[in-house]
Formats: C-alpha cells, structure tokens, sequence
C-alpha cells in the first residue's frame, strides 16, 4: 500500500491524500452501518428531498428541505469510527491479534494492516441503498452480537425510495470463487429488488449472490468505462445537488426537489443546463473517491475540487471506473495500527454511520501487552474517548 500526503499546495484549504491498493495486497473489505436494523424499522430517516411538497420536519416543525434534512429525535446514534471497530472486533468480523516469537524467544504481536473511509451516505442525508450477503445487524451495546430467530435483512434502503424505478452505480466487494481466486472490488450499475431481498446487475440481470457477491454499495458515478461523466449524470445520482451547483441555489434546487422522483432526472438536466448557460461556475468541496485504475489497483483520494472537473482529472491518470463515497465533514483516512487518523478535512464530523475497512494481507507487528501507546490506544478504543 502506499501513502500520499500532500499538505499546502493542494487546495486552498490545504490537504490532499491519495492511497493506492495493489489488488494482489488485499485480503478483504468490510462494509460496517451504524445500527442499521433500527434504522431501517423505525422510518425515522434522514433525506434532503421531501417525499411529498410541503413535508416538515417533525424536530422543528420547519419545511424539509436541501439545507433542512428530516431529522427525527429517535434517529439512533452514528458511532465513532474506534467504536465501529470495537463491535467489528467483538463480532469477530475483525482478526484478531497473534502471537509471534522473534529475536531470541521474545514475544511479539501482530495483526493485519486496516485503513477505515467513511461511507456516511447510506445512512446520513442522502441515504443510498446497500446489501450485505450476510444480513445487516446491529450489535447490541458494542459487546455481543444478538441472535436474531429470522434472517436478517439483506437489503438497506430509504422506504419511499423508488428502488424498482431505478438502477444504482454501486461498488461491489466479492469474495473469492472458483472462477476467481482472488476476492476482489468491482464497479458495477445494480437494480435493487426489495421483494426479494437480492440484488441484480442491471445488465445482464445476474443475481450476483451466485457469483460471489458480499455487499454491494450504491455512490454517485464519476468514471465508468475510463470516461468522466458529465455534470448531468453526475447530478442525477447526487441526492444533494449543493455539492454540484452550490449553496446559492437553494430555489432553483427546491424545484428539482419538489420533482422527485418522476420528474427528478428532467428537472436537474434543466438546473445543471440553466447553470452551464448562466456561466457559473460549479461548487468545489472537499470530497473522499473511492476509484479502481486499469490495473484494477484500489485508489482512495481526498482532495477539494468541483465534481466534474475531479472527474475529469480522475479519467486523465488513468482511472477505469470512480464513485464518490462522502464529501465535506465526513471525509477521512483511520489508520487502526496507529488508532488515529492519517487525514480528515477541517470540519470532520467524529461520528460516523458507515465505514468501509480495507484490510490486507500485510501483517504489523505490535509491542508487548500494555506497553506505551498500545495501551494508550487500548483504552482510546475500549472507552471511546480521546486520547
């Protein structure tokens, strides 16, 4: 794996971090929601556009909108990303440490190496469908794992999202087949059937289950096929359209909401038009893009830009397929060997209610049991508090 930190030249604000994953370096990748069983049976959500016009938000009475997203006061908790990895450890979703004896009998330990991104959107404002093979669970109070008498739900979605209308550019991690050794991610547009609780290609109508599939998640497009998308498409899979076309445009924005979702897909081809035509220039935010080169190497980028112009960037060194997985305050690189962070951008927002986990295969050694900032970062996990 390898690390880029670029501090002063990158943007105005400063920072630019860039990891590269060679896929032969990857021993899994695990996608991890904050109490998403009680998300998904209380239909107490979070989303910028209105299901009907005129809906309020039952926190403050006030008209939902692009700046006001239905909140509700029983919306359960985001989590830390130290606490995600604690119930991922106790779950025993995570490897466990092991004993390795060097130099001359001394005992070390070793775990493999883990970098934490927030995928916040499945579960914050935009709420962007998912699935996991395995059923998506809560763990109850971080310590155990609670048997549930039925299958689990596999599918992850806003209720009101018209899942059957839709097809969703979605990054794909499947798991190690016959035909394929290696597990491996992939980019992929899905339909999403809630009837039956599975998920499709959109292409070829495969059930990906049967081809190895673990967890898909949908992300706005950026690249597919090594071309960047144009502003239009862009902006018609980004629920949040401020982050295409900026904060200034909130009526113009609330007429493509009020459109949703059967004239959703015209009314943004008219705003993104109105806005080409006008000469304005599109927003620029800190954004965190998950993306996949020719190679199929893993490349994470955390930089401040306009969306259609990093997706030009993206295409230009060579980028096959791009998604961007969160933007703003919720951009971020967690090193858990360190316990702490590699990056974040300067409003990051400590709660978190997604993650992916890259793990690989590369092992890291630790110093003994209760030993300097082991321990330090021990107790940093175990309490969630800062060090």
């Amino acid at each position: 794996m390898k690390l880029e930190l670029e501090i002063g030249a990158a943007s105005q604000n400063g920072r630019r971090a860039e990891v590269i994953i060679k896929s032969e370096e990857l021993a899994v990748v695990h996608l991890k929601l904050a109490y998403p069983e009680q998300r998904n049976r209380t239909g107490l959500y979070m989303r910028r556009h209105p299901a009907y016009p005129g809906e309020l938000n039952p926190k403050n009475g006030s008209t939902l909108g692009p700046n006001n997203p239905l909140k509700a006061q029983g919306e359960p908790p985001k989590l830390p990303i130290p606490l995600h990895l604690q119930a991922m450890h106790n779950a025993g979703l995570l490897p466990d440490w092991q004993g390795l004896e060097n130099f001359n009998g001394e005992t070390f330990q070793q775990e493999p190496y883990m970098l934490a991104v927030p995928i916040s959107d499945t579960v914050a404002n935009l709420l962007r469908p998912c699935f996991h093979r395995d059923g998506l669970r809560t763990y109850d109070d971080l310590k155990s794992v609670t048997a549930s008498a039925t299958r689990l739900q596999r599918l992850f979605f806003l209720q009101g999202e018209p899942l059957d209308q839709k097809t969703y550019w979605c990054i794909c991690y499947f798991s190690a087949q016959t035909s394929e050794p290696s597990c491996r991610l992939e980019f992929r547009w899905l339909r999403f059937d809630a009837s039956q609780d599975l998920v499709f290609d959109a292409g070829n109508g495969d059930n990906l289950m049967d081809r190895g599939l673990v967890w898909a998640a949908a992300l706005v497009p950026l690249v597919e096929d090594s071309r960047p998308l144009s502003a239009v498409k862009i902006a018609r899979y980004d629920y949040d359209l401020r982050q295409v076309v900026g904060r200034g445009e909130d009526e113009a924005i609330e007429y493509v909401y009020e459109g949703w979702p059967d004239q959703w897909d015209e009314r943004v081809a008219r705003l993104i038009s109105q806005h080409e035509a006008g000469n304005r220039p599109f927003a620029t935010f800190y954004h965190s893009i998950l993306a996949l080169d020719q190679d199929n190497q893993i490349i994470l980028w955390q930089t401040e830009g306009t969306l259609p112009d990093l997706a030009r960037k993206l295409a230009a060194k060579g980028i096959k397929t791009a998604g961007l997985l969160d933007s703003g305050g919720s951009c971020a690189l967690y090193d858990v060997w360190l316990g702490s962070y590699l990056n974040h951008y300067w409003y990051f927002r400590e709660p978190r209610g997604g993650i992916l986990v890259f793990q690989l295969k590369a092992q890291q050694r630790l110093p003994k049991d209760g030993r300097g900032w082991l321990k330090r970062r021990l107790d940093y996990v175990s309490k969630g508090e800062n060090l």
